[in-house]
């Protein structure tokens, strides 16, 4: 397939990646090609000049800082539309607030097939703080094709490494930036839950820890694992389930962190910070600068690779639109057949009515006849002189084998003198086939 694109806005920066090549499939390690990449500020002119410069590339858009959430529910088998109905429904009533939100739910990895109830994953985030996130890459024009949070990000990372997952084990991924974090817990390539936390690396001097003490470094492990072991609890797993940590992200010298996460979490822990997925023999330039921005363009990158991922915030409202035009389209097709059909029918009765038809029209009588005749007509006894009101011509046929020249014969009971012949009807015209009578005699 084509180029794809992959944008993550975070509170403090714009990190983005172009890329083409094979999509991901849990299970089946695949490479992908990096064309271009950028680390741009948040906003202002450079930002919005490379955005602009995507054109018309689709692109799947990591948004940071939006009011989300993500659990897992179980619901009735059916249609997409009736699960995702009944699974915010079912997040009402454990009183999460669903108005004004995008939602999609995916089947979850323990769902059975045929079972009439299935778990699935119901992500949520509002869709006003959406709006106001993605403004800017619709005033550059950028055509976004999808909206997932982090922790979706997250998933898709999962999902690309699943053929090195423990199966049926939870993992826990954490994306750490500067002044945010989220921790997602994935097991068989399926979202369990997810949780964003406002607090990052940096210090609110805005000094990077990495630059700081040990001490420093120490802290932030202890906070996470803090952070971790509390979400654990609340989703009724404990540290002891989690069989990996996976750590992504723009803290520098990251895998000096693993060393004190492996020694307090007792898992194994690592850094995300290799090329795997990538393919190394065609790395955009410059080359060496991409290797170090490896880690922080992670999820991005997840955005662009999975570009088929199970949760996309932005499903519902296609699919409702494309229902909308399909039955756009259907009325304007019922429309334009009924004008059709009408047209047709005024054609049908036009060539009808206009078509010339043989008319049987009954004509006078051919030879007058005159006042001495009419004088020296004897009438028969009880009958008077008044001539006889002539025959009406029957109807003749359509239309008839050959036009026929003939007159109608005189009135009967009239006495009819020798005179001119008849005139002769004109060709079309059809009367009856007749014989015209003698003139009577006094």
């Amino acid at each position: 397939m084509g180029a794809r694109v992959g944008i993550e806005l975070s509170p403090v920066a714009c990190r983005l990646v172009e890329l083409e090549g094979p999509l991901v499939v849990p299970g089946q390690p695949s490479e992908t090609r990096v064309l271009s990449y950028a680390v741009l500020p948040p906003s202002g002119p450079e930002t919005d000049r490379r955005l602009a410069a995507l054109g018309r590339h689709p692109a799947t858009v990591v948004v940071w800082g939006v009011r989300n959430d993500h659990r897992q529910v179980v619901v009735s088998n059916g249609s997409y539309d009736k699960m995702r109905t009944e699974a915010l429904a079912s997040a009402r009533s454990a009183g999460v607030d669903t108005r004004g939100a995008l939602a999609d739910v995916a089947t979850a990895s323990t769902a059975i097939k045929g079972a009439k109830r299935q778990p699935v994953v119901l992500a949520l985030a509002s869709a006003e703080d959406v709006a106001t996130a993605v403004r800017p890459l619709r005033n550059a024009g950028v055509q976004i094709r999808s909206v997932i949070t982090p922790a979706d990000a997250l998933l898709g990372l999962a999902r690309s490494r699943q053929a090195f997952a423990l199966p049926g084990g939870i993992e826990a991924y954490v994306a750490l930036d500067e002044t945010a974090t989220c921790v997602a817990l994935v097991r068989d390539g399926s979202l369990l839950s997810a949780r964003e936390l406002p607090w990052g690396y940096a210090d609110r001097a805005g000094a990077s820890s990495a630059t700081a003490d040990l001490s420093r470094r120490d802290d932030l492990a202890d906070r996470l694992i803090d952070e971790l072991t509390e979400f654990l609890t609340t989703v009724g797993a404990y540290d002891s389930t989690v069989a990996q940590v996976s750590i992504c992200g723009g803290l520098p010298e990251l895998r000096s962190m693993t060393i004190p996460l492996m020694e307090r979490l007792d898992v194994e822990v690592e850094a995300l910070d290799s090329l795997f997925g990538i393919d190394v023999g065609h790395l955009p330039a410059p080359a060496q600068e991409f290797r170090e921005q490896a880690s922080a363009l992670r999820l991005a990158w997840a955005a662009a690779a999975d570009w088929h991922g199970p949760i996309d915030l932005m499903r519902h409202h296609r699919r409702r639109n494309r229902r909308v035009v399909v039955a756009r389209a259907a009325v304007v097709a019922g429309i334009a057949a009924g004008l059709g059909a009408g047209w047709a029918i005024q054609q049908g009765d036009w060539w009808q009515t206009t078509t010339v038809q043989p008319v049987a029209r009954a004509t006078e009588p051919a030879t007058p006849v005159t006042s001495a005749a009419r004088g020296n007509a004897t009438p028969r006894p009880g009958t008077s002189n008044v001539p006889a009101p002539p025959a009406a011509a029957p109807a003749a046929p359509s239309p008839p084998p050959s036009p026929v020249i003939a007159a109608l014969p005189p009135p009967s009971n009239a006495t009819v003198s020798a005179g001119p012949p008849p005139p002769a009807l004109p060709v079309g015209s059809v009367t009856t086939k007749g014989t015209t009578p003698a003139a009577g005699t006094g």
